[in-house]
């Protein structure tokens, strides 16, 4: 069995953060061929690190926003196959996306609960320390 060609997600990527500019302005910024970013496009080749760090730097962003559009372009390239594929996964009802939220709210509530404490007596140690002479020996482990 003939193994999949591997997806273009990083080319489309590229190419939708190039917008409306010309592949050869950016390119020429990039300092590569305007044939090396053609290539890169169309996923006739994968930039090495320093390559996709001058592309990220022409396209105005950090490689690690080009390698969150180039995975934005795999989920949905990912979500249309499924949907061609007839796979769907199961879709949530109101009730338990409801209940979900409830718990994460929960979660979070019991996080700043839990760093309001701390911040509390930090405040209070914060406010022991500067009633204390200045240059006053304390004690390591306080």
């Amino acid at each position: 069995m003939e193994e999949p060609e591997d997806p273009n997600d990083l080319g489309v990527a590229i190419k939708r953060l190039r917008g409306p500019r010309t592949q050869a302005s950016l390119a020429e910024a990039a300092g590569l061929k305007p044939s090396s970013w053609s290539d890169y496009e169309r996923g006739k080749g994968k930039p090495r690190p320093p390559q996709k760090r001058r592309i990220a730097e022409a396209l105005g962003c950090t490689v690690r926003e080009l390698e969150l559009e180039e995975l934005s372009v795999a989920g949905e390239r990912l979500a249309a196959e499924e949907q061609q594929d007839g796979v769907r996964e199961a879709v949530d009802t109101s009730d338990s996306l409801i209940e979900n939220t409830d718990k994460e709210l929960e979660e979070i509530d019991q996080t700043l609960d839990t760093l309001l404490a701390r911040k509390k007596r930090l405040l209070v140690f914060r406010r022991m320390l500067a009633a204390l002479p200045p240059g006053t020996p304390v004690p390591s482990g306080l």
